[in-house]
């Protein structure tokens, strides 16, 4: 039987080695002789431009913001003139949306026609143009695509004044003209002499209302505003009286940023928040007992009753309770 040595025995792994090298390098030559497959040409992609009428245009477009991803959708707005015709003048689009940032948006003349990607919910469009007035436009956005037509027409001007049942002047009193959708197109505010005047208002229906808007003065008046300048009779009120509101905790601390709610009998109302006193003054109430209901998210509710009187100051005091 023959033997080996530690010599041969490396000598035998060597040539072990050279051998699995050898074959090695004549696969790599054969598979270098194979062609390989050719890639598939790819063309770049084609970018469609996109004409406004067309907008199929129902891709939502992904935004991020930090953590937060919101998808929105494009919105085909088109803009007439009064003559229906494409409105060839610059204009501005006001959009607003519970939940959403404030968009302002401005146009130049020619762009009639445009795209707004608008993440979903609720958006009232506003739009304006220089002495041209146009109702704004309640908008549901969702997963569809959108078409909406904003109308311009010819501006009114509306001129009037307020005084109370003395004949005084009412100043400062909030006023505001709403249309029949519940929208209103234009806010003023009495002046020391209680004049007021709305500018680029559409002509059409509205009612004229003073006060508070959830629960106005009584009674409201329906008008029929028409394009050009119109003077309204003088609005009369009921003498108005102001009331000071302190709401506060149950160990009588007075209670800062709580909101106030107030609603009269006979019309009349107010809403705001404390101040760092915890005070609230109620302005613009006629006559009558109103119903208070306080509220800060930490501390609690509150309710109380405010009697209003034709000459003596009134106050009220609101306890909150978890």
């Amino acid at each position: 039987m023959p033997t080996y040595s530690p010599r041969t025995s490396a000598g035998f792994t060597a040539a072990t080695v050279l051998v699995c090298v050898a074959l090695a390098a004549a696969l790599a030559t054969a598979w270098s002789n194979v062609e390989a497959p050719q890639p598939l040409p790819v063309s770049p992609p084609a970018v469609a431009l996109l004409a406004p009428a067309s907008l199929a245009l129902a891709d939502p477009i992904t935004r991020t913001s930090g953590r937060e991803i919101r998808r929105e959708h494009a919105v085909h707005v088109v803009v007439l003139d009064p003559e229906g015709r494409p409105l060839q003048r610059p204009w501005r689009l006001a959009l607003r949306s519970v939940g959403h940032d404030p968009l302002d948006k401005d146009y130049g003349a020619g762009s009639e026609d445009v795209r707004v990607d608008l993440p979903p919910g609720t958006w009232t469009f506003a739009p304006e143009a220089e002495d041209l007035a146009a109702r704004p436009v309640e908008v549901e956005i969702g997963v569809t695509p959108i078409e909406v037509e904003l109308r311009f027409h010819r501006a009114a001007q509306v001129l009037g004044s307020v005084r109370d049942e003395n004949g005084d002047p009412v100043r400062g009193l909030p006023l505001g003209l709403r249309d029949f959708d519940g929208h209103f197109v234009a806010r003023a505010s009495s002046d020391a002499w209680g004049a007021f005047r709305f500018e680029h208002v559409p002509a059409g229906p509205y009612e004229l209302l003073a006060g508070c808007d959830a629960a106005p003065l009584w009674p409201t008046r329906h008008l029929e505003i028409h394009a050009g300048s119109q003077v309204l009779e003088t609005l009369r009120t009921p003498a108005l009286r102001e009331s000071k509101l302190s709401v506060v905790t149950e160990d009588g601390r007075p209670v800062a940023g709580a909101s106030v709610e107030g609603t009269g009998r006979r019309g009349g109302g107010f809403t705001g928040s404390t101040g760092a006193d915890g005070t609230f003054v109620a302005q613009f109430l006629p006559a009558g007992r109103y119903r208070i209901v306080a509220s800060r998210d930490d501390l609690g509710v509150g309710e109380g009753r405010l009697e209003v009187g034709p000459e003596t100051p009134s106050s009220a005091a609101i306890l909150l309770r978890q």
